[in-house]
């Protein structure tokens, strides 16, 4: 008793700490939108959206007109020298300079130089540009669906382990009550031995079925903190905060359960259907680049610029003796033959829209199987409940039966320790099946996509 007295308050003492903070009432829908905003890979997944978005703006980026500026000063320590036919430079023929005697004697460059100029250039066509900028919200719709599957993977941990707390504080509330009511008849049983009304088995008897009830209650306060710590850690709250659960009635899982059966899925509300539909788009669109790639591309460029040169450093900065020069053009690109790497690219890319659609179909077909198994467990769990569930009712009535019996002085202990048994038995399958229950209710909502 003392153990089990020692778990209780280490149990509670997180809860007692923090008495002075007002405790959390949360439903399991504040659970599913907290778990959301705060945990890690959902938050990653919604940061990828926003860098596929920066990253569809440098796409649209390249399509826009670029300007850069660019600036130069020169020292040329050694000259290069310009090479000529001396001969040429024979004006008269007094020199009689032989043809073909080459001399390095011009130097056309001063040793200071300077420059700056600006270019500007634009894209006038450019077919796997066009195709780029035109599939960027496809990309982006794929990360958007894998956000949506990292919070569904989410909200799924979270519904279970919301419910694995709730019915583990049940559970040990209702052995805690039981572990009370055993201790009274304990002592009752020890003033009965001990005034020579009764047997010592008959004492011993009850004080063990007490021990087993306590241990059952060390169990279940373990099940129960292990359990509430995991769901804090889920929604992003501090271990040593008091939550409090509102959605704790389950007198109506079993039609929810029922109504979700007679539903007919659709493939489209799917978070994974949307992400190999998407994936199909992609591989079209990559396709469509490809070919395209072998058109011609045609851009247009503008570029002005100044420059000087001077034999001194100090006189590169007399602005008004630089020379202006500028430039209009187009540029076209035409692809000829690039060793049949198009070809090759354009056949992978027909082969992965194959792939694609291959795995789309395949996966359907898995989420029929998926949902077909998941509404039998949902049928056999329903017809499991009830059947422990109306066991649960006998075993209170029996209990009730042998206690009064036993108290008016016409039944046995032993009676009353067999029904006692016999009840928290029917508890744990009763609980057990419920939550098996429920298990097959979010497997269910899981495959058909109703997990929001």
């Amino acid at each position: 008793m003392r153990q089990f007295r020692l778990l209780i308050l280490s149990v509670l003492l997180p809860t007692i700490q923090s008495s002075a903070q007002e405790a959390l009432h949360l439903s399991l829908g504040d659970c599913l939108d907290m778990a959301v905003k705060t945990s890690t890979d959902a938050r990653n997944a919604k940061l990828d959206i926003q860098i596929q978005e920066a990253q569809n703006k440098q796409t649209i980026a390249l399509a826009y007109p670029h300007v850069n500026a660019k600036a130069d000063l020169n020292y040329f320590y050694l000259p290069t020298m310009s090479f000529a036919d001396a001969s040429t430079f024979d004006f008269t023929g007094s020199l009689h300079l032989p043809k073909g005697q080459y001399v390095a004697s011009f130097q056309f460059m001063l040793p200071y130089g300077a420059d700056a100029s600006i270019t500007t250039s634009q894209v006038l066509f450019d077919g796997a540009l066009t195709i780029a900028v035109k599939a960027r919200n496809a990309v982006l719709d794929l990360a958007k669906h894998k956000s949506e599957m990292t919070e569904e993977a989410v909200r799924y941990n979270v519904s279970k382990t919301y419910y694995s707390v709730a019915i583990a504080q049940k559970q040990f509330k209702i052995v805690s009550a039981s572990l009370a009511t055993m201790r009274s008849m304990e002592r009752e049983q020890k003033q009965y031995y001990a005034t020579g009304f009764i047997e010592k088995l008959d004492w011993e008897r009850i004080a063990v079925m007490a021990n087993n009830l306590a241990t059952d209650s060390i169990k279940f306060a373990n099940m129960m903190a292990v359990a509430d710590i995991g769901l804090k850690f889920l929604i992003g709250v501090a271990p040593t905060t008091e939550i409090v659960l509102t959605d704790t009635a389950f007198e109506d899982k079993r039609q929810e359960a029922l109504d979700l059966v007679t539903m007919t899925g659709n493939y489209d509300d799917l978070p994974m259907i949307k992400v190999l539909n998407s994936a199909i788009t992609l591989n079209e669109y990559n396709l469509k680049r490809y070919k395209m790639s072998a058109l011609p591309s045609l851009a247009a460029f503008w570029a002005y610029g100044n420059n000087y040169g001077n034999f001194t450093f100090d006189k590169l900065m007399h602005l008004n003796r630089f020379e202006a020069n500028s430039t209009v053009g187009l540029q076209l690109n035409m692809p000829i033959f690039n060793g049949f790497q198009r070809k090759f690219q354009i056949k992978e890319s027909k082969l992965n829209i194959d792939k694609a659609k291959n795995s789309l179909e395949g996966y359907k077909t898995l989420v029929d199987f998926q949902t077909q198994q998941a509404k039998f467990n949902i049928s056999n769990a329903v017809l499991q409940f009830q059947n422990q569930k109306r066991n649960l009712e006998l075993s209170k009535e029996v209990l009730d039966l042998s206690s009064k019996k036993y108290k008016a002085g016409v039944g046995s202990s032993i009676e009353v320790t067999q029904a006692q048994q016999g009840l928290l038995q029917s508890q744990n399958n009763y609980f057990s099946a419920l939550m098996d229950l429920i298990s097959a209710e979010i497997e269910l909502k899981k495959v058909m996509g109703l997990i929001k």
